[in-house]
């Protein structure tokens, strides 16, 4: 990924990260309510998710190598991922 390139899951609930050097974004598309999403940073480079925008989080998540974090969708008009939990491995 590139530094303030979208994350899509594209229905998907296990999402993998990777970047060829340290980068941050706030953009993760959307979806319908109710919907799980686990990000996983499986290469050696921190992504940095900013808290704003589409995410409602305990602060920045600076996701390292092979740390993950799980987001729960609000949905409707306003729809938001909120942190649900941040494991760092």
């Amino acid at each position: 990924m590139t530094s303030g390139g979208a994350i899509d899951p594209d229905g998907a609930v296990y999402v993998t990260l990777t970047s060829a050097g340290n980068v941050g974004t706030s953009n993760v598309v959307t979806t319908t309510a109710r919907r799980l999403l686990i990000l996983h940073n499986v290469g050696s480079n921190t992504i940095t998710l900013t808290d704003t925008g589409q995410l409602l989080l305990g602060g920045n998540a600076a996701l390292g190598a092979n740390d993950t974090l799980v987001l729960f969708s609000s949905g409707g008009a306003a729809s938001k991922w909120v942190q649900l939990s941040k494991a760092d491995n």
